[in-house]
């Protein structure tokens, strides 16, 4: 594998690539959305250690939240300080939501994947009220919050409402309010979503 016909017959290395058609060992697999070791797979042998899923060319890891796998059940839950130091510990970061398709796509995932309540990026952690996401950008764009909250004895979201205030957002999976965004004090344990 040096680049030279080293046995006259006109081809170059032939017969010495790697599955990548590269010189050299197969790269091992690691938790980046790519086939690495080039066998047709993505993110094989539980190298994530959060389930993946993927959509078009984003990977997401569901952390923390499946409520009957042990392994990533609920005492994998973090505070969202420690969901964001988690997804950036695995080279993501913890997840923004721009479209109504991608929040369509996430849910449907925690649902299948049988998870709680679960963090999102969205904060007002640097000025009270004014949600953004971790890189700061606005939610004018796109925003799924709990409206309806109100019909149910509660003022629509986000309310900040309890006793140590609530700055941090995540996607809610329980009840009529499944779906929607809620604030919730950013020491609360959930599951998180990394991208």
């Amino acid at each position: 594998c040096d680049g030279a016909d080293n046995d006259c017959d006109g081809e170059v290395d032939e017969g010495v690539e790697n599955a990548c058609g590269e010189c050299g060992e197969v790269p091992e697999e690691i938790c980046d959305g790519v086939d690495n070791d080039c066998d047709g797979e993505v993110d094989e042998e539980e190298v994530c250690l959060c389930p993946t899923v993927t959509d078009g060319y984003i990977i997401y890891l569901l952390c923390g939240g499946s409520r009957s796998d042990a392994e990533n059940g609920p005492d994998r839950r973090k505070s969202w300080g420690n969901a964001k130091r988690g997804c950036v510990s695995m080279g993501f970061d913890i997840v923004s939501i721009n479209t109504a398709e991608e929040d369509a796509f996430l849910y449907e995932q925690l649902v299948d994947h049988a998870f709680g309540s679960t963090w999102l990026s969205l904060n007002d952690r640097s000025n009270e009220g004014q949600f953004v996401w971790r890189d700061g950008s606005s939610i004018e764009d796109y925003d799924n919050w709990d409206r309806v909250a109100y019909g149910q004895g509660h003022n629509d979201e986000p309310n900040n409402a309890g006793e140590t205030g609530e700055n941090c957002g995540l996607i809610m999976m329980n009840g009529p309010r499944a779906s929607y965004w809620d604030d919730r004090p950013c020491g609360n344990k959930h599951a998180y979503i990394c991208e």
